[in-house]
């Protein structure tokens, strides 16, 4: 019987986690209501590896059940859906696996959708994603479920978006938790920029910056509820390579973080090791 592992420990193309956060779902055992086809087992949705997946079969009310060994205490759950997403579906969890609780509800779920879902913190040993309703004529399909205790930095593993980047450099490193591991992109002539999207609208009040030693002497700091229309809190004129900014303001509602780099503070790239966000 394959059994939780919980290491500390990242490549640039696997998912990880911070010293202190755990992934607790991640080589756990798994079980599924089906499999599409063989290449597609349940256990690569837990394997860590985002460019492999499970993928259900061609009907609606389907599952994926993880145990996680043993009884966690969960506050954070990341469900990274290929383009066969979930219209309709639940995540629960259950102590023994036959009495389950929905912690999470979606109605209206969109075709490879990344779900950063907070929940209030409780414990329990098994996670299952209750899939009710499909978006496409194929089944359901999930690159990889992460659960996570509670966590006090509301962007880690969120989605990142980025003007470009370096191969090895991408911009999920940017809040993956990890030190020495960020996005990184050639300065160039135009301004560059990292986008953090938070997943739904929050309440928050403090943005730190750990910038790497190509960072930026020169940016913006920007905050949006629709990641359309930015609204600036902090600019910098002076940035240092290396250095921790940290940036307080009143709280305010925004579900995205975008830093626009206009000046390198040394040589020819912008990088940017971490971004976190707390509610005050």
């Amino acid at each position: 019987m394959k059994k939780c592992l919980v290491m500390i420990a990242m490549a640039a193309a696997v998912t990880g986690f911070a010293a202190g956060y755990p992934n607790y779902a991640l080589n756990c055992e798994v079980f599924a209501s089906s499999i599409e086809l063989p290449k597609y087992p349940a256990d690569l949705a837990v394997d860590g590896v985002a460019a492999t997946r499970w993928s259900s079969g061609k009907t609606d009310d389907e599952w994926i059940t993880l145990d996680l060994g043993t009884p966690r205490r969960i506050g954070r759950i990341v469900l990274n859906w290929e383009r066969s997403a979930g219209m309709r579906y639940a995540v629960q969890l259950s102590d023994d696996n036959e009495h389950y609780t929905d912690v999470f509800t979606e109605e209206d779920g969109k075709l490879g959708a990344y779900r950063v879902i907070d929940i209030r913190p409780r414990t329990a040993r098994y996670v299952r994603v209750d899939c009710r309703e499909r978006l496409t004529d194929y089944g359901f399909s999930l690159w990889e479920v992460e659960v996570y205790p509670p966590v006090q930095n509301l962007a880690f593993r969120c989605r990142m978006s980025a003007s470009g980047a370096l191969p090895d450099n991408l911009p999920p490193l940017a809040s993956d938790g990890m030190a020495g591991t960020g996005w990184i992109v050639a300065a160039g002539t135009k301004p560059q920029w990292i986008m953090l999207e938070l997943g739904s609208v929050r309440t928050a009040g403090k943005i730190v910056l750990n910038w790497g030693k190509t960072a930026a002497k020169k940016y913006t700091v920007e905050i949006s509820e629709d990641g359309k229309n930015f609204s600036s809190v902090y600019k910098q004129a002076d940035g240092k390579a290396g250095e921790t900014k940290t940036i307080t303001f009143a709280p305010k509602r925004f579900g995205f973080v975008r830093v626009t780099c206009e000046e390198p503070a040394a040589g020819e790239e912008y990088g940017l090791d971490e971004i976190e966000v707390y509610a005050k």
